[in-house]
């Protein structure tokens, strides 16, 4: 009988325990390892916010005026003729105008018409100019600039040590290549890739090379 109450006792207690030791489920919670975690929103601005936009870059086939930057000015003279240093670019200056000739050596590029620029003149189109209007295409029946050595034309030349060309029998006065000439408004720099003028007003002008001829 006192055996049986024993037992009767330790189901008892082993009852007792197992109510004691149960306990209503928590919610999980899940824990992301460090190198797991998102990165914490940044409270400085982004490097793409601060970045100035970058232009992208001019076509290096479109003109532009030339620098002021070291021209020579030769605005005392009424009228400034020059060749390239090959001699076969002949352009001029004075105080309204700026021109060059058709290369008459070489030349790749295409050009005009009579009939397009000129039909009452029935002249040949030998060039362009550009004035505070704008840069255009000229008819003429021959050469309206000449840079011979010797002519008033080329007065400008004389202490600059700008070098003469020979050039189809004759001497001429030439812009070397990196130079500048300003007459007033107007400016022309000489380049190895052809010779560029334009109006400092209106900033129109035109390039001529052997591999054609731009305005802009």
């Amino acid at each position: 009988m006192r055996r049986r109450l024993m037992v009767v006792l330790v189901v008892l207690v082993v009852l007792v325990s197992g109510c004691a030791g149960t306990s209503r489920p928590t919610p999980s919670v899940r824990t992301i390892p460090p190198d797991n975690r998102p990165p914490a929103a940044s409270t400085s601005p982004s490097s793409s916010s601060s970045e100035t936009p970058v232009s992208p870059p001019s076509n290096p086939s479109t003109p532009a005026v030339p620098s002021t930057t070291g021209a020579l000015n030769v605005v005392k003279f009424t009228q400034v003729d020059f060749a390239s240093p090959s001699g076969g670019i002949w352009c001029g200056m004075a105080a309204d105008y700026a021109l060059c000739h058709i290369p008459f050596d070489g030349y790749k590029g295409q050009q005009p018409t009579t009939e397009q620029i000129c039909p009452e003149e029935q002249l040949d189109v030998t060039g362009v100019n550009v004035t505070t209007d704008g840069a255009s295409w000229f008819c003429s029946g021959d050469p309206s600039t000449m840079p011979v050595k010797g002519s008033t034309q080329v007065a400008w030349q004389k202490g600059t040590g700008f070098p003469f060309v020979k050039y189809d029998g004759q001497t001429l006065a030439t812009l070397p290549y990196d130079k500048a000439l300003r007459h007033g408004d107007y400016i022309c720099r000489s380049e190895r890739s052809g010779m560029t003028c334009a109006s400092l007003v209106s900033k129109h002008g035109f390039k001529v090379a052997r591999a054609g001829i731009t305005l802009f």
